[in-house]
């Protein structure tokens, strides 16, 4: 019965995700398809809530596997133009195949004018050209494979939203393991099969996370094996994640107290990044610029965040934006990092286990920062099928609604937040 009710969830989500891909993209309809969005998220908390109740049967499990195949499927039909990131991760994947480093020169930088005449649409429809690359080196690699699979640069922003694609439904494999490691039912996975903002952003807009977010829950599922050869994988998987994005980071301290060789995560990652980092010797540019991309994000960037946004101008009405000590965005930026600091020594005093603590500080971190944007909100998605958390599964089910002043973007240039789009998702 309640298999039943599960599988008959799964129509109304590909619908849903289906009328968003073709009848996109989703700023020129946003009230509309919002809305569908959102009747969305209400089915994928009611299958997430109907699977705890499971006990998955193999027909059960094939079902998910089924339904997360269609839903990357209907999403790739079409293209709701949530993101132009994908542009970067051509243009920066073709760098690296020309032997060029990403993080030497930004994309309008004189030494990349060939790469301007040779990638035209590409470089068009690139986002900050005036920013070098801020993604560490696993991400420029798998960028750069996606780039040449696809047969050259301009070829490539479809195809990565394939190669993403596979790389979150891959997520299911581990996923399913560390359920079954953890005695939660596997049919849980559902929360990550399911959900129209994973299928959305990975295979609909083609964001690398999908890679990070696998190697996370990978690193997870090898510490739930409690062997030492799991540890030493776990330790390669997380070191690889941190080298797609940082996040993956904040377990190793955790994964490591747990562990009975806790030395493996400190040598592991320690050798891996420096493996990742390594091969930008042999690139025109060399190490020049690194941190540069990153440290500009880091530094400037700001858009619909829940806490961040009351902090900066308390700081603001004493001192100057003068890019100096004291620049209200750097005193707020060290204000919400010791708050971040605080929530992870209280989850090192509670004694949580790796995966809890990934839990609980990559959402605490996702709260607290100065940007927030729907598709970083995909790494707490597998999280949530180990430990329930209504508040966090309905910030996963509005995500969507943060893509609201896309209107306005698109249309003026000009990213203005509606009055009720902070109390809606953050309170």
């Amino acid at each position: 019965m309640r298999e039943g009710l599960l599988v008959l969830l799964l129509v109304p989500l590909i619908l849903a995700v289906l009328v968003v891909s073709l009848f996109g993209p989703l700023h020129g309809a946003m009230a509309a398809l919002q809305a569908v969005l959102g009747l969305a998220g209400v089915i994928w908390l009611g299958a997430v809530a109907a699977a705890r109740r499971l006990r998955a049967s193999r027909g059960t499990l094939l079902w998910i596997v089924v339904g997360a195949v269609a839903l990357r499927g209907v999403a790739l039909a079409g293209d709701p133009e949530l993101s132009d990131d994908r542009y970067r991760y051509a243009w920066e994947g073709g760098l690296v195949l020309a032997g060029k480093s990403p993080y030497a020169y930004a994309p309008d930088a004189p030494e990349l004018a060939a790469e301007r005449a040779a990638w035209p649409a590409v470089y068009a429809n690139l986002n900050n050209p005036h920013v070098s690359a801020a993604y560490p080196p696993v991400t420029q690699a798998a960028c750069a494979l996606a780039v040449r699979l696809a047969g050259g640069v301009e070829r490539a922003p479809f195809f990565l939203r394939v190669f993403f694609a596979v790389c979150d439904l891959l997520v299911l494999w581990p996923l399913f393991s560390l359920l079954r490691a953890r005695g939660r039912s596997p049919a849980l996975a559902v929360a990550w099969a399911w959900s129209p903002l994973v299928a959305l952003e990975f295979a609909g807009a083609g964001h690398f996370d999908a890679l990070g977010v696998l190697l996370l829950v990978g690193g997870l599922a090898c510490l739930a094996g409690r062997d030492r050869r799991g540890e030493t994988g776990a330790a390669v998987f997380l070191a690889a994640g941190v080298l797609v994005k940082l996040l993956p980071a904040v377990v190793l301290p955790f994964a490591a107290r747990g562990a009975r060789r806790p030395w493996i995560f400190a040598a592991v990652p320690f050798g891996v990044v420096g493996l990742g980092f390594a091969p930008l010797a042999f690139f025109e540019g060399g190490f020049g610029g690194l941190g540069r991309g990153l440290g500009e994000y880091g530094f400037r960037w700001e858009s619909t965040s829940l806490v961040y946004r009351w902090v900066e101008p308390v700081f603001a009405g004493f001192f100057d934006y003068d890019e100096g000590a004291s620049d209200p965005r750097r005193l707020a930026r060290g204000c919400v990092a010791l708050a971040w600091g605080g929530v992870a020594l209280w989850a090192w005093w509670r004694r949580l286990d790796a995966a809890d603590a990934a839990l609980v500080l990559i959402a605490a971190l996702l709260v607290l920062s100065p940007t927030l944007h729907p598709w970083y909100l995909t790494w707490i998605v597998p999280l949530l099928a180990l430990r329930t958390s209504p508040s966090l599964a309905l910030l996963v089910a509005l995500a969507p609604l943060l893509y609201w002043p896309l209107t306005g973007w698109k249309r003026d240039a000009v990213w203005v937040e509606p009055a009720w789009l902070w109390p809606a998702v953050a309170l």
